[in-house]
């Protein structure tokens, strides 16, 4: 494995909270929004452009060091989350941003596309999540379907713990593995690889590297502003995703200059599953 870049870590007081941002590389500035992992998870899909660019992350208002007290429906609204990355974007004196973001994250990215369309150079939505009631369904038989068939009959009960344990502040950590475990399968197209993951999940903190959903958001949204966006976007999802691929083509009728890229033996996490290939389409198409 070539050896990690150094990431260094900063700070930024906005309104109500401190976020802690981080960078590494040098070059033309890249901005990735993790999904529902924090920023430290996401380090390996940034330092695949490190490189060529100077990648910046950033931990999402209430996840990983960016503190918020309190953390209620009100501290975490989706508008709040916006602001966040409008007032990361003016700190780095950049009048554009490029953005990559990773299921949340990417949905993050097209929120945020719509409401600024001035500020956005490139982005790159990674697997999205759904964007309405109808591809949330697809998504949760997509779940089942993928999950090894001895957990399907324990899912709920395993999940239910782990979910309770976590309103709780505080997952044991034979409920956070048997939760990870169940779950990482149907992440990767990859054994090998959702195995590695759980091993990397669990040295990094585990439940702790959860993150707070943003509130005050509906699905349709995502696209609600979509037509808005005026740079071009790179829509990308693995073929063996467990979110609905369909949805890069409900993105293409709404973005005029969007692009789709579709990978085969590719689940969720892309950067695992399909890293060189990822590496490579992305690169080009920011550059």
């Amino acid at each position: 494995m070539a050896q990690q870049p150094g990431w260094r870590e900063h700070r930024l007081s906005v309104a109500d909270h401190e976020l802690a941002w981080y960078q590494a590389g040098a070059g033309p500035e890249v901005v990735l929004l993790h999904g529902c992992y924090d920023s430290l998870l996401y380090r390996p899909l940034a330092e695949l452009f490190a490189p060529r660019h100077r990648c910046i992350l950033y931990d999402q208002r209430g996840g990983g060091a960016s503190t918020l007290q309190p953390r209620d429906a009100e501290s975490l609204r989706v508008e709040k989350f916006l602001d966040d990355l409008e007032r990361l974007r003016r700190h780095l004196g950049l009048e554009k941003l490029r953005l990559i973001g990773h299921s949340w994250g990417a949905t993050l990215g097209l929120l945020y596309a719509g409401r600024f369309p001035q500020r956005v150079d490139r982005l790159v939505l990674i697997g999205m999540g759904p964007v309405s009631a109808e591809m949330r369904a697809v998504y949760k038989a997509n779940v089942l379907r993928m999950m090894r068939p001895e957990d399907r009959p324990r899912w709920p009960e395993v999940n239910g713990r782990y979910s309770a344990a976590r309103r709780r502040g505080h997952v044991r950590p034979e409920v956070d593995e048997a939760n990870i475990r169940m779950w990482s399968p149907v992440m990767f197209y990859s054994s090998e690889h959702a195995e590695r993951f759980v091993a990397e999940y669990l040295r990094a903190g585990g439940w702790r590297r959860h993150v707070p959903s943003a509130t005050g958001f509906h699905r349709e949204d995502a696209l609600a502003e979509a037509h808005r966006i005026t740079a071009p976007v790179l829509v990308v999802y693995g073929y063996q995703d467990y979110e609905p691929i369909t949805q890069a083509y409900l993105l293409a009728e709404r973005i005029r200059q969007a692009r789709l890229l579709l990978l085969n033996e590719c689940g969720h996490m892309a950067w695992w599953d399909q890293p060189k290939l990822l590496a490579a389409e992305v690169e080009g198409f920011l550059s």
